[in-house]
């Protein structure tokens, strides 16, 4: 009986540290849209390549990076509003705004979302607002009958914060894939949109922490096994 307390205690031990761990920011390895802007072009894949941050920047978002204290800034959006200019974010280009989907490439406990939003500048208001957020069992854009997590987005007419990441609350838990339905944009049609549903972001990254895989619980019951060997030696 003794011995089943031992191995017990060091198992529990060893999975308490691992379920307290920290968490940390979460770079998908994957991402999908309804509909991208092609003339830029602008592709979903720019949410979640970093391509408009410095290569310090970059590693301070990359996967498995602490949270940061303070986000990095990255470039203001559409430079001019010029879609030939290399936008590096993400645009729709239908009649419908996008949904998007992104593969976190393991499951986790999700905390957070960072969205570095688009333009905001008066001529060039492209930023989304309202966006339903929804963990999804499968890597689809089909949106799910409940369960959104309403967020909203600050947008601002004459300001252009797109250069800042809004950090909104997400909880999620075991979760690997996660929708994003855009429900609302600034987009008043002056730069000749209006009805387009158009609407731009840099880029997405969410914070929170990693679920064990079945191999790592084995790992951790094999620890206890040692932690017992170790204190019987």
């Amino acid at each position: 009986m003794r011995l089943i307390h031992v191995i017990a205690a060091a198992t529990v031990s060893a999975f308490v540290g691992f379920s307290s761990q920290a968490a940390v920011v979460i770079q998908p390895t994957a991402v999908m849209a309804t509909s991208e802007f092609t003339f830029g072009p602008m592709p979903a894949s720019n949410l979640i390549n970093a391509s408009e941050f410095s290569p310090g920047d970059a590693a301070l978002i990359a996967n498995g990076a602490s949270v940061p204290g303070t986000w990095p800034m990255a470039p203001t959006g559409r430079p001019n509003g010029s879609y030939g200019s290399g936008f590096p974010g993400f645009g729709n280009e239908t009649s419908t705004l996008p949904k998007v989907v992104f593969d976190l490439g393991a499951f986790y406990d999700i905390t957070s979302i960072a969205l570095w939003n688009g333009q905001e500048t008066a001529g060039y208001w492209t930023a989304v607002e309202d966006v339903n957020a929804y963990a999804v069992s499968s890597y689809g854009l089909t949106v799910p009958g409940s369960g959104a997590n309403a967020l909203l987005f600050n947008i601002s007419p004459n300001v252009n914060d797109a250069n800042g990441p809004q950090i909104r609350a997400l909880t999620l838990t075991n979760t690997r894939y996660i929708l994003l339905d855009v429900i609302s944009g600034q987009d008043p049609g002056i730069i000749g949109l209006a009805g387009s549903g158009h609407a731009e972001f840099l880029e997405v990254r969410f914070t929170g922490t990693a679920i064990p895989e079945p191999t790592s619980l084995a790992l951790i019951g094999a620890s206890g096994l040692l932690a017992l060997r170790r204190r019987r030696a």
